[in-house]
Order: structure tokens, then sequence, then C-alpha cells
């Protein structure tokens, strides 16, 4: 009884990976697609990328330090089709749960090297600035506690530079968002993460 219970509380997809089942499949059926790859976290699944791009598909690798191989896309499909563009916005996550930064910059690599591979064009995305302007509103809005700016700052700098060195476009999210203090601006995330909707 307590196994069966267990079961029943036991997300099989906790990050609601089911939304990509049908761009996937319908990617599958089409051997020559072209698509644009969007590779992230939350941030990158809260901006509706199928309203902008519509043979966009979003690969929500939660984590860059997961292994390459499988966040590289849904299901590990990636000889289905090819794509013509990855966006790779990640990182954020692994910092807030204390993976080193060379673990997150080797698995960021691997990615680059797989693009390369299968002839992706890479583009990648500083991580974004976060702040801790709304802990009044919720505690656990204060962001510094796993995301040291710090960090983010430090990895920022090594993406830049391996954008710079294969030459792949760098999209620099990170000083548009930040302020003097070093923080997000205060009103484009209401809890200092996630920025509002249409802001990126």
């Amino acid at each position: 009884m307590i196994d069966q219970n267990e079961k029943r509380l036991r997300n099989p997809d906790r990050d609601n990976l089911r939304r990509y089942a049908e761009p996937t499949r319908l990617c599958s059926s089409q051997r020559r697609i072209k698509a644009n790859r969007f590779l992230g976290d939350s941030i990158t699944d809260g901006w509706r990328l199928t309203n902008i791009f519509p043979a966009a598909i979003s690969s929500i690798a939660a984590s860059a330090a997961r292994s390459p191989a499988k966040c590289w896309t849904y299901e590990g499909r990636r000889d289905r089709y090819q794509a013509s563009a990855v966006l790779i916005l990640a990182g954020t996550n692994d910092i807030a749960r204390g993976t080193p930064l060379s673990t997150i910059e080797n698995n960021l690599t691997m990615i680059a090297d797989l693009a390369d591979v299968y002839r992706i064009k890479p583009i990648f995305a500083s991580v974004l600035p976060i702040s801790d302007y709304h802990k009044d509103v919720n505690p656990r809005y204060e962001m510094s506690k796993q995301r040291s700016p710090a960090a983010i700052i430090e990895l920022n700098r090594w993406i830049q530079a391996l954008c710079s060195q294969r030459r792949y476009q760098y999209v620099d999210y990170f000083s548009q968002m930040v302020d003097p203090s070093g923080y997000m601006k205060a009103d484009l995330a209401d809890d200092g993460l996630h920025p509002q909707r249409g802001t990126v």
C-alpha cells in the first residue's frame, strides 16, 4: 500500500515535457524539416516560442549539467531532423545547485560540440541577472542566496569567450537587464529570476 501511494505521488513528467510530444512527432515524421531549437530552463520555457517561430521546438533542460546528449533534443531524437540553429540559455539552475562552474562549462562545450557535428548554428545567451528586491513579498525571492551574482558574471565571461573563440553569436541579455547594483532591474521579474512575459 505504501508503494502504491508513493507511485501515485511521484510525477513521471515533472517538467511537463508532454507539451513537446506533438511538435517532436511532426519533426520526426519529416527527416529533412528545418526548425529552430531553444535549449534552456524555465526562463526559456516561458517565452511562448511557437507564437514567434512556428517551427520552433523547446528542449527544456532544467540543468546544463545534465548529460548534453540527453538534453540536446526532446527524447534524444537529434537524428530525425536537421535544425537550422539552436539558442542555448542555461546555467542559472546549475549555479543554484552548487554545480562547479567548470562542470557547467564542460557541458556547455559538449553541447556546442554536438551542434558543430550536426552542423547546427549555436547561439549562446548570457545567464540573466537575479535580484533580491522582492524578498519582502516572499522570502524565496531572495535569489542571491543560491545564485551568486559573481558566479553569474564569471560564467557569462566564459560563455562570451567561447563564442569569440569559436565565432558563435553571443546574445547579451545580462547587460540589458542589470541595474547599477548588479541586480536584475526590479520591474523585470516579480520573483527576481523569471522575467515577466514579453521582457526577453
